[in-house]
């Protein structure tokens, strides 16, 4: 196989972290997207799939849409339920020698849309954390538009009357839990996140530094453990998506 030219290694680099995430990735006026996320765009979008040679019998998928027009395309990816994870020059391409520096920036997901021209003015656009203990569900619950955060517990068949109820754009579960959560819960966006922030400790940490408390007493939850579950691996999730 032919090397990559250090344009598309420095595209794999970055791709890497975002396996999940359509990457947009800017190279001058235009975002381009490379292997199966072009392909995967052209035909969600309607883009021509072209191919951009890397050797004498090498070519790889290649896609871009224009960065002014971006943004209704982004809005139909992620009507597709998809992520879009936005990759920025971070330097002027015309005082560097070398690669241009780039990196993610923003990562757009069915519930973390905060671009006005995404949203939907008359509707709240909430996003949703969800684990299980014997039963019992943690449910965390938050719209990025308007800052409210909710934390508690329920039962599988009142989770989904609120699914339906508030229009839960995106559900993040445990990833060792996917498979089970995809088949009890009435969404079209579930999405898996590592284990690791959804374990008590961890969660109940990351809620206080969120909150700047020394307990969560004042919430009333502080014996509610999975619905601290449930809320810091929100947090976490959003942190880690919505950089600003």
């Amino acid at each position: 196989m032919e090397r990559l030219t250090p344009l598309l290694e420095q595209y794999q680099r970055i791709k890497s972290r975002y396996k999940d995430a359509i990457l947009l990735f800017r190279i001058g006026d235009f975002y381009e997207m490379f292997f199966d996320d072009a392909k995967q765009a052209s035909r969600l979008l309607g883009v021509v799939l072209t191919a951009k040679s890397i050797g004498k019998n090498n070519r790889v998928p290649l896609a871009g849409i224009p960065h002014r027009a971006a943004e209704s395309y982004i809005q139909k990816l992620i009507q597709a339920g998809l992520k879009v994870a936005i990759c920025e020059q971070l330097e002027d391409a015309e005082k560097t020698k070398v690669i241009v520096k780039r990196d993610v920036v923003e990562v757009i997901t069915p519930g973390t849309i905060l671009r006005p021209s995404l949203l939907q003015e008359s509707k709240n656009l909430f996003l949703a954390a969800v684990c299980l203990a014997n039963d019992v569900i943690g449910l965390a619950l938050c719209d990025l538009t308007t800052g409210d955060f909710t934390v508690g517990e329920t039962d599988l068949a009142k989770l989904n009357e609120e699914i339906r109820r508030l229009e839960i754009k995106e559900i993040i579960v445990p990833a060792s839990l996917i498979e089970a959560f995809n088949k009890k819960i009435e969404s079209s966006s579930v999405t898996a996140v590592d284990d690791y922030n959804f374990i008590y400790e961890v969660a109940y940490r990351k809620m206080k530094e969120h909150f700047q408390v020394v307990t969560l007493e004042g919430f009333g939850i502080e014996k509610k453990k999975i619905a601290i579950q449930s809320g810091g691996a929100l947090i976490a999730y959003l942190e880690e998506n919505q950089r600003s």
